[in-house]
């Protein structure tokens, strides 16, 4: 959520969250699957993809399919219109030529916006891989 909502005090609760849980998760796994989750998550780089667009939309649903098509963990995905300042990922983020557009994002650094499912699916493929 704090990466979805750039909410650095999120994160804040969340780390001490992972921080008050460890001999409970190492002794009962199976009893934590979203705690583990969000453990893997918190130790990868942050990774946000913003697509901008009608949720409604071929050009939008099309960009949203070729960003979850295949293993890509970790990453948070925001869509709606333009203007919808309500999800802080999607502030500031327009159209490209009127079409919908996909903004994919690491550490809340953005490569070039794209209107192409092909070029936002690779550009969502060449996250960098897990923090050592």
């Amino acid at each position: 959520m704090s990466d979805l909502l750039l909410d650095p005090e999120a994160g804040r609760r969340a780390q001490a969250i992972l921080a008050a849980a460890p001999r409970d998760v190492a002794r009962y796994p199976e009893g934590f699957p979203v705690l583990l989750m969000a453990l893997d998550y918190a130790a990868d780089s942050n990774k946000e993809v913003a697509i901008v667009g009608d949720p409604a939309s071929p050009g939008t649903r099309a960009l949203v399919a070729a960003v979850r098509a295949g293993f890509n963990p970790n990453h948070v995905l925001a869509v709606g219109l333009p203007g919808a300042d309500a999800v802080p990922l999607l502030r500031g983020k327009v159209l490209r030529n009127g079409e919908p557009t996909a903004y994919v994002c690491e550490d809340q650094v953005c490569r070039a916006p794209t209107t192409q499912p092909s070029i936002a699916a690779a550009q969502a493929r060449t996250f960098r891989p897990l923090k050592p």
